[in-house]
């Protein structure tokens, strides 16, 4: 149903990155909050950019989400993609809390005036329990942004509490896959960002770090560090934190509840303490410690302010004020490594194919996914899988258990099953006779990104530090079990995105692209030492094999598409400096390589080419029919149409 299930009410404080609305829920009559992502307007590649960062942030928020069940973390509700303002944009539901952010209750009531220092140890116990959830939760997530702002409260106000949180927000939250998980940007609110976390790694050590600014905040009404802008954001690595009881001395006088901020205030993470809920209970102890007689608030005639304001997440605040930075530090412009095509413009032409024919979907779409035999077009949707058969034009539900958290999915080599990845699980869907087959592979994450099936049976998925290969017969399929694959350790190498784990055409081949942009390929089955492709230092985004096997061919995050000759390892081409990020990569039968990207157009051309030569209308999706001269691609004007041109077989290349 959508957007239309909802009575927009109101319109609430939001952020850079969402439009936030209170609504009402036609279907259960409660008011509920209704969070859409924020589209900005414009063809600039800036723009462009700064959307497609919007969206992959929205999306991850609500897979987030769908994991969490904790009675102290605001629930998802709905979630989806839906028409809005003329453009097809994610949205997501939770309900409403009235009172509002803990950033507004200190504006009109500062704890550090009206709670007492038991008050003020239950809120960050109750902080830590829910950051704790996160922490052990499997994968491990990182909220990356613990600010008051992040927390609405329900008023108690008994001795021991003064309020109830909720923890919510998740708009730049990860799933940890590693020791410390690497990211593509520095994301976070200045005043709380910890050391690890400018320099682009977080752990929980970096949740820890920022709970306890929290924590001297609600004691004194003081930062511990002065960061207000993104210019003293170097001060979280050098300067040493001032301890509360300087800050507050009218306040309190305590040298152990010193020590423990200081402590989870460490430059280095393995100097704080083991864990965010260890660190809440020794502020805790160390507040009861403090003496019974001393733990009310105390009236202070001048009221201790903050040095800098709040970030308030609200549209009307001037940005030069803000202390949010919802959207990154934007990354170095690519340069191209070729030097004859310095200071040269791309030129490109626009490519005549027929069509195209459109197929409207019930939701966004992300990705898509030809039959070997091109026979079908398997849809993996947000929120649902589908088949789509050129024939007859008709749109078939895959129905399998997971289907409603697919992640991602691909097909067996006799075009009758599809694999299906999502909510910790792999199951098997028999196209012809639509159902499921005995066969489950369990899985230690829920949201699956690196799944591709051989033309030999061997399905081989990409699970944190492992790639596993299972060989996948007939006869394995009806049993409830699967045999023990073989695996292959990637080391540090993580997958992170759709379409860069790909077996060769052969099947003796598999070829995987990393985050940290590393391109490796194993000879399966062979005593070949594994072919070191590339370290490229830019996340893959997508790879492909050519249709004779002889090329591999990667699209990194600087705007660059590379070919190598799979038997030669020479590189046979270098496109650099793109229009646009690419997204995705796809390869005719005659070997057109196509470019999907952000732009309302795909950019092609072959693999000698000097540079691509050709553009087509369409976006975000890009894939040929193995057998045929067939492009899936979306609609450059709606999302939620799926399009497919034809290139006429008797057409010059």
């Amino acid at each position: 149903m959508g957007l239309e299930r909802y009575l927009f009410k109101k319109k609430l404080p939001s952020g850079h990155m969402s439009e936030v609305w209170l609504a009402v829920d036609r279907e259960r009559n409660k008011e509920v909050v209704v969070k859409l992502m924020k589209v900005h307007e414009g063809e600039h590649e800036d723009v462009i950019w700064r959307n497609q960062k919007t969206e992959e942030r929205f999306e991850r928020e609500i897979t987030i989400l769908r994991t969490l069940r904790h009675v102290q973390i605001l629930p998802l509700l709905d979630s989806g993609y839906s028409a809005y303002n003329g453009h097809v944009i994610p949205y997501l539901v939770s309900p409403y809390i009235p009172e509002g952010s803990l950033a507004s209750l200190m504006s009109l009531r500062p704890p550090w005036r009206y709670w007492s220092l038991r008050q003020v140890g239950d809120a960050i116990m109750q902080a830590a329990a829910c950051l704790q959830y996160l922490h052990n939760s499997d994968p491990q997530i990182i909220h990356e942004d613990i600010k008051p702002g992040n927390f609405l409260y329900r008023s108690v106000n008994t001795p021991e509490r003064a309020v109830y949180l909720y923890l919510f927000d998740f708009g730049i939250s990860r799933f940890k896959h590693q020791t410390f998980a690497m990211t593509s940007e520095v994301v976070g609110t200045f005043a709380f960002m910890a050391p690890e976390q400018i320099a682009q790694q977080v752990d929980a050590a970096t949740d820890q770090y920022a709970l306890a600014i929290m924590a001297c905040l609600l004691l004194t009404g003081e930062f511990p560090i002065y960061v207000p802008d993104q210019q003293h954001l170097e001060a979280h690595r050098y300067e040493q934190p001032r301890p509360p009881s300087l800050l507050a001395p009218q306040r309190f006088q305590s040298e152990r509840i010193d020590q423990i901020i200081l402590q989870a205030l460490e430059k280095r993470p393995e100097k704080r303490f083991p864990s965010v809920l260890e660190f809440a209970r020794a502020f805790q102890q160390a507040i009861d410690a403090y003496g019974e007689e001393q733990t009310e608030p105390v009236r202070l005639a001048i009221t201790p302010t903050p040095r800098f304001l709040l970030p308030r997440d609200s549209t009307d605040i001037d940005e030069r004020h803000i202390l949010d930075e919802p959207l990154p530090i934007r990354p170095a412009r690519a340069i191209s490594l070729d030097a004859q095509h310095q200071g040269e413009a791309l030129v490109l032409h626009p490519l005549l194919l027929q069509g195209p024919e459109r197929i409207s979907l019930p939701m966004r779409l992300k990705t898509v996914c030809w039959s070997p035999a091109g026979s079908a077009l398997l849809c993996i949707l947000y929120g649902s899988l589908s088949v789509y058969l050129p024939v007859s034009g008709q749109l078939q539900p895959v129905t399998t258990v997971n289907a409603g958290r697919v992640s991602t999915a691909c097909w067996s080599p006799d075009n009758r099953i599809v694999a299906v990845a999502g909510d910790h699980k792999i199951y098997f869907w028999d196209i012809e006779r639509g159902l499921t087959l005995p066969l489950t592979l369990q899985l230690s994450i829920s949201t699956l990104q690196g799944m591709d099936w051989s033309v030999r049976d061997q399905l081989a998925i990409w699970v944190e530090d492992t790639v596993r290969i299972y060989q996948l017969s007939e006869a394995r399929l009806q049993q409830s079990r699967p045999a023990t694959p073989q695996t292959i350790s990637t080391g540090t190498l993580r997958c992170d995105n759709l379409g860069t784990l790909r077996w060769s055409p052969d099947g003796l081949s598999l070829a995987a692209g990393s985050s940290h942009g590393e391109v490796i390929c194993w000879s399966v089955g062979g005593k070949q030492s594994p072919w070191q492709v590339a370290s490229t230092g830019q996340k893959v985004q997508s790879l492909i094999w050519s249709p004779d096997g002889s090329l591999l061919i990667v699209a990194t995050k600087d705007k660059r598409v590379s070919g190598w000759h799979t038997h030669t390892h020479a590189s046979i081409f270098n496109w650099a400096r793109l229009p646009a990020l690419p997204r995705m990569l796809s390869i005719s039968p005659r070997e057109r390589i196509t470019i999907a990207s952000n732009d309302k157009q795909l950019v092609l051309g072959f693999p000698q080419d000097s540079t691509p030569t050709a553009t087509l209308p369409g976006q975000l999706i890009a894939a040929w029919s193995p057998t045929e001269n067939r492009l899936a691609t979306l609609d450059e004007r709606n999302a939620n149409t799926l399009i497919i041109w034809t290139e006429e077989s008797d057409k010059t290349v």
